[in-house]
């Protein structure tokens, strides 16, 4: 099973390729910001969830992610990448 700073990489790597249009001030790191930084929409939720799915061989259904949070500033790459963890944790 992959740690979780090779999930965190590999999700970064991911965001980038799907948002090349990012926030320019925005850092590179766990703690950014889905919306604010990678301006990820609806769209680009489903491109995601696809792109992870293919990246890591395991379901990766965003929207059970989304509707987990009170504030959509709460979906950050982090979160992102422990979602992706705990599915394939799941999957194991």
């Amino acid at each position: 099973m992959r740690n979780h700073r090779d999930i965190l990489t590999k999700v970064l790597q991911i965001l980038d390729e799907l948002c090349p249009d990012r926030n320019v001030n925005a850092t590179r790191s766990a703690q950014a910001s889905l919306i604010d930084d990678y301006y990820v929409d609806s769209l680009k939720v489903a491109e995601l969830s696809l792109l992870l799915e293919e990246a890591f061989d395991v379901g990766v259904f965003l929207p059970h992610l989304i509707a987990s949070v009170r504030d959509p500033h709460e979906l950050t790459v982090g979160a992102l990448a422990n979602f992706v963890q705990s599915n394939l944790q799941k999957s194991a």
